[in-house]
């Protein structure tokens, strides 16, 4: 009786630790803003933090998300007239992933409750003792509004390109020590030099024999003043 005893407390403490230590991991996990989650082989979710269960999923408060997909928060979303397309034009990451064997990155995104939303996805494979694959364990970044930034400089740039390339005065751009890095195509008309030979110069080789000699002195000032 004494050893079934001994055995018993000592199976509830190993209970008691593994709970300890699931209670600190699932703390740290919905502590984090990145989206935390892992499945089974059949894609169904096996643990899913704070953070996609509130961007991503939309779950329910309380409800247990063991056993369910991403079609089936999917379809709800859909059913209950949400617009929700994550997903739909990317890349099957989760069958990349198993049928490689090795871990990936990458970039998920659509909408969610009609709002665009753009994850940096991180996945590996999760294997068991004997090494064979039995799910998938993942982590997203919302990288959204980075990609509006990007969207919004390339689209600035492409104004700013078709302004500069039909513009008849030059413009240009140089460095701190007035080499140029970018002349508005408008130059060879004056210059008899295209853009890209123009700025492949030494910016004194454009002056003349007069301003070359005065161009030391006004270089010094202009650097003093930079500083």
């Amino acid at each position: 009786i004494t050893e079934r005893v001994q055995t018993q407390v000592a199976y509830e403490e190993s209970e008691n630790r593994y709970r300890a230590m699931y209670r600190m991991v699932r703390l740290m996990a919905d502590t984090l803003p990145d989206l935390i989650w892992a499945k089974d082989v059949e894609d169904r979710y096996l643990f899913a933090n704070t953070a996609i269960r509130e961007k991503l999923l939309k779950c329910r408060p309380g409800e247990v998300i063991q056993g369910k997909n991403d079609l089936f928060f999917a379809t709800r979303e859909r059913e209950s007239g949400q617009q929700h397309t994550f997903g739909e034009i990317c890349v099957n990451s989760d069958e990349v992933v198993k049928n490689t064997g090795k871990k990936g990155r990458f970039l998920e995104d659509g909408l969610v409750r009609g709002e665009y939303l753009a994850l940096d996805v991180h996945k590996a494979p999760m294997f068991d003792e004997n090494g064979e694959i039995v799910g998938t364990v993942g982590a997203g970044r919302d990288v959204t509004n980075d990609i509006k930034i990007q969207k919004a400089l390339e689209e600035s740039e492409s104004r700013f390109r078709t302004l500069a390339n039909n513009m008849r005065d030059v413009l240009w751009i140089a460095d701190v020590e007035l080499n140029p890095t970018y002349v508005t195509p408008s130059i060879e008309p004056f210059s008899g030099y295209s853009a890209e030979e123009f700025i492949s110069l030494p910016f004194i080789s454009h002056m003349t024999p007069k301003y070359q000699r005065r161009f030391g002195g006004l270089f010094k000032r202009m650097i003093h003043a930079i500083k």
